[in-house]
Formats: C-alpha cells, structure tokens, sequence
C-alpha cells in the first residue's frame, strides 16, 4: 500500500491506517491498523496528497487523549491515583497535561519539533471551538472525555509553549496548582494608531497575555528570543505603545517564571492589578499542587523553590 502512494514513503515507521468497524483483518506490512466505529464528522479528515487523508489536527487531539494516562489533571498531577492502568513511561504515553499542552500548540503559532525546536507559523491550525465542535460530533469514543476535561483551561493564539505555561500557572485552579487567576486573552490585536507618529508606526501590537477589562497586560521576555538588541529595543517600543494607550504592563523572564517563590510574588501583583484576592496562598496542600503542577509543566528545566519545600 506504501509503494502505491508515493506521499506515504516518507511517513513514520510504523504507518497508522485507520479502518472501519472494529476487524483488524486486513493487515498491511509496516502498518498498525486500527478500527474505527463511528462516523467521523466532516473536516476530521484533511486531504494531504492524492489518495491520502490524515487526521486533522483536532482529530489528532483526540487520537492523543486516547492514549492519556487517567482521564483527567489531577491524576496528571499525581494528586489522584491512576486507575485502571499502570504508570507508563511519560514519553511514550501522555498524561492530561500532556493534552492540554498540545492543544495550546495546534491552537497556537508555534509548533515543537523533534530535533529543530521551536518553529513559528502565521495560522494556527484548530480553535479551541473547532476542537469541541469535533468531540460533539464523535460521541463517547476514546479520547473524548479526556479532551473534555482539558478544553476548559486552553485558549488560543499562544505563540509559544513558555506562554503556556506561564498563562496555566496563573489561571489555574487552586486544586490544580494554579493560582486561580482570571484567564486573559493571548496576543490580542490593540489597536496602536491613536500612538503613532508616522506611517511607518505599526497599526496594531499584541501583548502576550492581556486582562481587557483590567487594561492591564503580561509580556514574557524569552532570553533567546530577546538577546540582539533590535528585539530588546522593539520589546520597550511595545511596552511604552501599551502605556501611552493606557495599558500597565508588566514583564516575566524565564527565572523567574522557574522560580517558586518569584512566582508568588508575580501573582500577588496580578491579582492587585486585576481587582481579586489570592486566598490559601500558605496553605502546605495547596503548594503541594503547585509544586506537582511545575514539574510537570517543566520538566527537564531546574526548577527553584526557595524555601517552601523542605
């Protein structure tokens, strides 16, 4: 079947083939075949050469909580006992947060690669909305409960996996290991004309998390992002366009987004700029969540707790 379609001959060893009903029976050599029982509703299926159809990208989402480990974050987290199932090995079996995170990427601009990093894109591939229009139209198959219980806590328009991050350690909820700050909006267009000068002045900016109804707006500074000093200079350029506009802004960096402590610190102010209050902030089980929330957002970067770990 490979040999036949030329557009397969690059694809990943083994090939998935979806078919329908639940009979595997017509094996293919190289392929893992798998049955499919229900209608797939239209546009699950994009055409990627003649002949060839994969999964879209919310199609993929669920393909992918299919194969979550538990049903839900506070299993994730490791604040729930996995049931059912054996602990697997991360990279080869997502959890819920796992999910999540892959939805902010197809809802976003950014997407990671295996050995080239992060690249960037113009369109994201699916919406938040086009992914629950999706699982209303597949029913109780596999990986749709999971999606679900994700879908509350993604937005769109991310334009990086930091961003992510940052937005899920701000907003959510307490019994996850947020802080249970309101959600923003991501890369918002502001309209900048009432600040420009000349017509070379950009027309709109983009503030990476921003509170409408606060005016009020978080920018993440990436030091790779940020090292030449044409993007530092274009990074104030930004922040004085929001204030002139009426905007208080406040920036992150990476360590301190790493860093427990700081991040306490971050999300006192937030919520002081947002009109809110933080409650159990000092709570021992509620930094327990916080703490098992942070390894699994960023695993493989060192972490630094200062004091509320013993």
């Amino acid at each position: 079947m490979v040999a036949a379609v030329p557009a397969l001959r690059t694809a990943a060893d083994p090939l998935h083939v979806l078919v329908a009903g639940r009979s595997a029976a017509h094996a293919y050599a190289g392929c893992v075949v798998h049955g499919l029982c229900v209608d797939l509703p239209s546009g699950a299926l994009w055409k990627v050469a003649p002949g060839v159809a994969a999964a879209g990208p919310e199609l993929a989402l669920v393909q992918c909580a299919a194969k979550a480990q538990g049903s839900d974050m506070r299993e994730a987290l490791g604040l729930r006992s996995l049931r059912k199932r054996p602990l697997r090995r991360a990279t080869e079996h997502p959890d819920a947060v796992d999910v999540l995170m892959l939805c902010y990427e197809l809802c976003g601009s950014y997407a990671l690669g295996r050995s080239s990093g992060l690249a960037t894109h113009k369109t994201a591939l699916t919406t938040v909305a086009g992914v629950e229009e999706l699982c209303a139209g597949l029913g109780h198959m596999p990986g749709v409960r999971t999606l679900r219980a994700v879908l509350p806590f993604a937005l769109d328009r991310a334009r990086s996996p930091m961003e992510a991050r940052l937005t899920l350690v701000l907003c959510l909820p307490m019994r996850l290991g947020g802080y249970g700050l309101p959600w923003p909006r991501l890369n918002v267009e502001l309209d900048a004309r009432p600040t420009a000068t000349d017509r070379h002045d950009s027309e709109c900016i983009t503030p990476d998390l921003y509170w409408d109804y606060a005016r009020y707006a978080i920018e993440y500074d990436s030091r790779a992002e940020h090292e030449r000093a044409s993007a530092r200079d274009g990074d104030s350029i930004r922040r004085s366009t929001m204030r002139l506009l009426g905007t208080d802004v406040d920036t992150v960096r990476t360590a301190q987004l790493l860093d427990l402590p700081h991040m306490d610190n971050l999300a006192r102010l937030v919520a002081r700029r947002l009109g809110v209050r933080l409650r159990h902030q000092f709570d021992p089980d509620v930094v327990r969540r916080r703490v098992a929330l942070r390894r699994r957002l960023f695993r493989g970067m060192r972490l630094t707790w200062g004091d509320v770990l013993p």
